[in-house]
Parts: C-alpha cells; structure tokens; sequence
C-alpha cells in the first residue's frame, strides 16, 4: 500500500514483490482481502484498488480505481490492543529533526482530523500519496472523542497531523469553541503546519486560547506571483502578514 501502488498499481505485483497490492486509501480494502482469503479468495476481484496474478492462467488483474475511504466511517484507534508494558516505549525519544520537535511533552498522540487537501500546490505529494483523493473532514463529535481518549489515556499532548487542518475561519472557531464548551485545554499544534490564507487573527486567537503553543506557518514565498502562479497557493503576502 502507499505512493507506489497508488502510482503504478500491480507493477509490484508483476514483478514478484508482492501477492496484492492496493491503490488509494487501505484501511478497509486491507480487511476486505483478509476476509476474503480467509473464506477462500473467491471475490478478491470486487475490492476496489486491488491487484493481484490469478492463480489460473497468471493474468495480472490491475485496478485502475482507487481504494476509498469515508473518513466517517474509521471506527476510532484502539490503544487497548497496545500492551500495556510496550506503551511506554512510545515516549522514551523525542522526534529529533522532525518539524514537530521540541514537543511540550514527548508524551503525545497523533490525531487525524481531516484528509486531503482543497488546493494543489505543485510540491505537494498529498494527491500522489492519497491516490486523487478528496478533501474529507470528521465530525466535530468524533474529533472530541478521540481527544478526550487520548488524555484520559495519560496523553500529554496532541499532534494533529492532517494534510489541511481547516480550509477557512469558520472551522477553526467551531473547534476551539467545541474545545472550551468540553473544558478542554491541552498542549497541541497543528504537526503539518497551519494554513495561514484559512486564517484570521480571531480564529487564531480561539486556537491559543485552548492550548495550541506553536505555529508552524508555510509562508513559502514573499512574493505574490510565487505564491499563486508558481507554487499555487491560495494566500497572499499581505494576508500572511496580517495574521502573524
């Protein structure tokens, strides 16, 4: 599963590498192939983003639709399936050379909110990686859920890593007013970096005041015609500036 198969898929079946392959999203074409080899590999042809050589004839059955996933539909990670004696050891080291390090605590939990991404800047691998996959957000519900698991799981702190955190104000209000309406405040930021053309100083203001300590601010360029014609993002210097 990954960017490779999501690129060229079966090419590593074809050559040997692997029995399957998957294109896009594996979290439940992954179960699908599991229960179906599992009651005889009869209908393995009908899971979406498969490929794999049937066993008569050695004919290479490559999909050439992607794996899709409702986000909505990912039931919320169980940390109980972790031994409890191995959890521990998730905490020892901090993330040196990575983006997110210093953290406030190496205590912390990665959290998915969203995925994909609305623009298309040319650097980005996201469409590559995602297999041309839309923009998708989870309920506000089920993101408060999951944070409230992982803090009274001992977590110190959180990293939401999602490709696009928010695509405009409005969302950035209504999770930090869904955080101060749950009594909610903990140390997090944004691990991907946080859109600054999504952002006014109001929004960014409500996001401090629940706990987000860092700001990792993509500005990329100081000049306009950088920003939109070459890089093809949607902000601009002077609304960079005005919100930092």
């Amino acid at each position: 599963t990954g960017t490779h198969p999501s690129n060229y898929p079966g090419k590593a079946v074809k050559e040997g590498i692997c029995d399957f392959s998957i294109k896009g999203e594996p979290e439940l074409a992954v179960g699908e192939l599991l229960q179906n080899l599992n009651q005889g590999g009869s209908s393995v042809e009908l899971i979406r983003g498969l490929s794999f050589i049937k066993a008569e004839g050695g004919e290479l059955v490559e999909s050439h639709d992607s794996s899709l996933v409702q986000i909505e539909d990912l039931p919320k990670p169980d940390y109980t399936l972790v031994d409890e004696s191995q959890r521990e050891s998730y905490f020892e080291f901090l993330e040196f050379g990575k983006i997110r390090y210093p953290e406030a605590s190496p205590k912390h939990r990665n959290i998915m909110t969203s995925r994909g991404c609305i623009i298309d800047c040319n650097f980005c691998s996201v469409k590559h990686l995602r297999g041309g996959q839309k923009y998708r957000r989870k309920s506000l519900e089920m993101v408060i859920a999951e944070i409230e698991d992982a803090l009274a799981d001992g977590i110190k702190e959180i990293h939401f890593f999602d490709d696009l955190f928010v695509e405009n104000d409005r969302q950035a209000l209504e999770f930090a007013g869904a955080l101060k309406k749950k009594n909610l405040n903990f140390p997090w930021f944004v691990a991907q970096g946080m859109p600054l053309w999504a952002m006014t100083e109001e929004g960014l203001t409500a996001l401090k005041e629940t706990g987000m300590y860092r700001l990792i601010a993509p500005f990329e360029s100081g000049s306009d015609k950088v920003l939109k014609s070459v890089v093809g993002k949607l902000a601009s210097v002077e609304h960079n500036s005005s919100v930092i």
